[in-house]
């Protein structure tokens, strides 16, 4: 009985204790797939949807080159009316100004007085002379 007997197996291993380590990538394989080949309706309806879709982005991409000149072109004529306006607004304002001054009762004997050479009757007309003039004046004169 105590002859040396065979050791036997270990009865279980504990596979749930084990911790988890990252598998290493030289052990473990996908299998190669095998190349499926896709069906020639469904390569033909992607490529002609690829063309299609290629010649309207060159179609709107040509378009927008040539519309980009005009519009910047339209731009500068529009800034070039804005300022006119502006031009014009001032103008307008100032002759609105002067038309309601010409039909200003208070303000007619101002605006005759303006517009013609006459000056009221009542009114003193100063003249200015100079007084070196004066002097010289003075002296031929005795």
């Amino acid at each position: 009985m105590n002859a040396i007997q065979p050791s036997s197996p270990p009865l279980r291993t504990n596979n749930h204790l084990r911790l988890a380590t990252p598998p290493n990538p030289r052990q473990r394989r996908k299998p190669a797939k095998a190349a499926t080949k896709l069906p020639v309706g469904l390569v033909m309806e992607t490529t002609l949807k690829l063309a299609v879709n290629v010649t309207l982005s060159v179609a709107a991409v040509s378009t927008l080159m040539r519309i980009l000149p005009y519009q910047l072109s339209q731009q500068e004529k529009l800034q070039e009316i804005r300022a006119e306006v502006n031009v014009t607004e001032g103008r307008v304002n100032r002759l609105r100004d002067d038309f309601s001054r010409h039909f200003d009762p208070q303000q007619t004997k101002a605006l005759m007085q303006e517009q013609s050479n006459r000056v009221d009757p009542k009114q003193l007309q100063v003249v200015w002379t100079n007084v070196a003039d004066l002097a010289d004046t003075d002296e031929v004169t005795p």
